[in-house]
């Protein structure tokens, strides 16, 4: 008789909760570490097991795991498309306790690969940091339940949960849905271990959910020693992190990178990853992207501004490299990086006069977009490399905002410079249906997701974007401001393009934030977005803008209506309208109204709402804009807002506040613009 097995990997808190982090090398390090789990167990599986056929995850021949690193996509290499469950057609018996076994090795063996790794980089030098996580996993690791057996793996890491059922009639659509409703059943719950042994109970600075390793005194010594890419300092602290949230950090800064060391140079066990960007890197992209789209028409005078700019926070991050370098014992690299910061601060070295092992050091050691990261690649000019290395949140120093803003003032940079980027995320429309309806739907619904998400991957990376997770139907992915909303259209039409043999539409929120916005709360932001979206209706982007000390500002509104997209729409009437029309906006003139005149004889809401739209819109054009452009545009957005707007929502209160969205995010940086 064939039975169904399923293997569901959870992490504990459900997913938000553990790609919630500090840094976006934290998030994507656990993205990653999920998805190589869950396919590490289906290999183990279809070596253990009888397997009659793999219904998810339908992974194609040439999936980045199945690769070899010097085969992968420049994209393939910063991310993974993986589900978090593994379901298979298994013929005769199977033991529900053997396949749990199978999964806890697995899991053991991949975590213990990870803290070797660990210590064979970085970490080496600290083993007071090193030895806490190894003492952790032998303590806490154990196997707990009864049926169906639940792997009980260290605190605030991934659960695994282990189902078998009958299947009776592997073609029989009733009973494969009795059986995807049964395992359901049984994977339902979940428990947890809280293990405070040795913390005093004191929670973790990152996720603020499980106990932290050791006692603060451990803390305290570390961060005398660690540099801030791998322990941040404030003020009031430093940072403590749970054993999950130390594995992620583990993760993320080195041992991901060290995962594909046939990609670009790999001296001095560096990897040919750069380091994934921060929230700051990631907002500065715009001006970066730009100066490299513009180098060779920008001038001398540029040249200048540009060699004041560096001479300035150069050196910093220079020193701030040479620290790390001496934490893992690099000392000589760290001294050439130390004795070049103190050359150009004193005028003695040029910029593009560095050095080429610091130039180097230089190149591959600042975390960048990982598009920009290629690109630069192919850069001969030192100085633009130099400047294009500066990481991101020098750019927002305050003691050199003299001379960015010369800078910027010189090459025309200012509009593109804003401290703002994107968090993105999307998810399919109703995807539970349509994986437990019948084997094949679910086999081939699931190879769509992954080829959807393979897509996506190269999507964001095309905008420059950072992956933070990709399950297959949904993507969370950190965006600079400029393409936020060309990669989301995209991502959009490729979802809609590989689901259309079901007509499967998807939703996504889109939270605009500060790149000093905790990162944990950011994500929640454009989870709790996502949700508002499926809440309007489904099938709509929900745009959330969230300045720092001013309340949010939230529009909903349908992908496309009638062939027409009224967001792009709005962004096109957005680059046509002055600036300064986000701050001049009668905001009650668009509340109320559409719902007692819809129906009317004698008054359209329609004609109304392109009749305040056309008059704001018209007062604040920008100099020289085309007085027709902008009134055919409003009409295109009047005629679609009836349809656009949330069910049972107020069309005119939503295009208004949209409106609003649109044009504040104008005057932070062009949207919705080429970008290449």
């Amino acid at each position: 008789m064939p039975r169904l097995v399923t293997v569901r990997l959870r992490p504990s808190g459900g997913i938000k909760e553990w790609l919630r982090g500090r840094k976006l090398a934290d998030s994507q390090a656990a993205s990653w570490l999920l998805g190589y789990l869950v396919y590490r167990v289906l290999e183990r599986l279809r070596r253990e097991l009888s397997v009659e056929k793999v219904l998810r995850p339908n992974l194609p021949p040439d999936h980045p795991f199945k690769k070899k690193p010097g085969d992968l996509e420049p994209w393939e290499a910063r991310g993974c498309v993986m589900p978090d469950a593994v379901e298979l057609v298994v013929d005769g018996d199977v033991d529900v306790r053997e396949v749990a076994r199978n999964v806890k090795e697995v899991v053991e063996r991949v975590l213990e690969d990870l803290l070797r790794r660990g210590r064979e980089s970085p970490w080496e030098r600290r083993d007071d940091l090193y030895e806490p996580l190894t003492g952790w996993w032998k303590r806490v690791l154990k196997t707990a339940g009864v049926s169906p057996p639940r792997i009980e793996l260290p605190t605030g890491l991934i659960q695994a949960s282990v189902a078998v059922v009958d299947l009776k009639d592997r073609d029989d659509k009733r009973a494969y849905r009795e059986a995807v409703r049964r395992v359901a059943s049984l994977l339902a719950t979940r428990t947890e271990v809280m293990d405070a042994e040795g913390s005093e109970g004191q929670p973790c600075s990152v996720c603020g959910r499980y106990p932290i390793v050791g006692r603060d005194s451990l803390w305290e010594e570390l961060s005398k020693h660690l540099p801030p890419q791998l322990l941040k300092e404030w003020s009031a602290g430093v940072e403590r992190l749970c054993p999950a949230c130390l594995l992620k950090r583990y993760l993320g800064m080195r041992v991901l990178r060290s995962w594909y060391p046939g990609r670009g140079d790999d001296e001095g066990g560096a990897g040919g990853v750069s380091w994934i960007p921060s929230t700051a890197e990631v907002a500065i992209t715009p001006v970066k992207v730009e100066v490299l789209n513009e180098w060779e028409d920008l001038g001398d005078d540029f040249r200048r501004t540009a060699h004041g700019f560096l001479k300035l926070v150069l050196p910093e991050q220079l020193r701030e490299l040479a620290r790390y370098l001496r934490c893992v014992g690099a000392r000589d690299r760290a001294e050439r990086l130390e004795e070049a910061a103190e050359r150009l601060e004193s005028g003695r070295l040029a910029p593009e006069d560095l050095p080429d092992e610091v130039a180097r050091e230089l190149l591959r050691r600042t975390p960048k977009a990982p598009r920009l990261d290629e690109r630069l690649r192919d850069v001969d000019d030192p100085l633009l490399r130099a400047l294009l290395c500066v990481e991101g949140k020098f750019w927002y120093d305050p003691r050199a905002s003299r001379n960015l803003q010369e800078l910027l003032e010189t090459a025309e940079l200012e509009d593109h410079y804003t401290p703002y980027l994107a968090l993105l995320k999307l998810d399919g429309d109703r995807m539970g249906g349509l994986f437990s309806r019948d084997p094949d739907t679910t086999e081939r619904a699931s190879k769509a997701t992954i080829e959807f998400g393979r897509e996506a991957m190269r999507i964001v990376y095309e905008h420059y974007g950072a992956p933070l997770y990709c399950g297959g139907d949904d993507v969370l992915a950190a965006l600079p401001l400029h393409a936020s909303l060309d990669c989301a259209f995209e991502l959009e039409e490729a979802f809609r393009a590989h689901l259309s043999e079901w007509d499967r539409t998807c939703s996504a929120g889109l939270a605009v934030v500060h790149h000093l916005h905790p990162l944990r709360d950011a994500i929640d932001l454009a989870y709790r977005l996502e949700k508002r979206a499926k809440e309007a209706g489904r099938d709509r982007l929900a745009v959330g803008l969230y300045r720092r000390n001013a309340p949010e500002r939230v529009a909903v509104l349908r992908w496309e209506v009638d062939e027409e997209r009224p967001w792009r729409l709005l962004a096109e009437l957005a680059d046509l309208v002055s600036r300064r029309a986000a701050y001049h906006l009668p905001r009650d003139w668009w509340e109320g109204w559409w719902k007692e005149l819809e129906g009317s004889e004698d008054h359209d809401p329609e004609e109304l709402l392109r009749s305040l739209l056309g008059y704001v819109t018209l007062r604040h054009r920008e100099e020289g804009a085309d007085e027709k452009r902008i009134t055919e545009l409003v009409r295109r957005i009047a005629k679609t807002a009836g349809k656009a707007a949330p069910e049972d929502g107020d069309p005119g209160r939503e295009v208004g506040r949209a409106l609003e969205i649109v044009l504040e995010l104008r005057s932070e940086c062009p949207i919705g613009g080429d970008e290449s």
